[in-house]
């Protein structure tokens, strides 16, 4: 899953979903492009970097409640379990 910055959309802050991996456990919760990650844990995330910090603290094989909203501002979230990345 790629990040990029993002300007507000539908007054939304977040990290914008700039790509997800197939087969991936993001894929699997429903993640598409575009989509804009803002919140995780019941932490907000206002950007890429506030995903970042809060990812660090978190291990492959851990399980997370993620919240995002779609292109079409609608709200969504899933627990995800989080697997190994490439380095960052």
């Amino acid at each position: 899953m790629g990040l990029a910055a993002f300007p507000q959309r539908f007054n939304v802050s977040g990290a914008v979903v700039d790509y997800v991996t197939p087969g991936t456990p993001a894929q699997s919760a429903g993640l598409e492009v575009g989509d804009v990650i803002v919140s995780v844990n019941g932490q907000s995330v206002l950007s890429p970097t506030d995903l970042t910090t809060i990812l660090q603290s978190l291990r492959p094989g851990d399980t997370i409640q993620l919240g995002w909203h779609n292109a079409s501002g609608q709200s969504h979230s899933a627990s995800v379990t989080l697997i190994a990345g490439p380095a960052g």
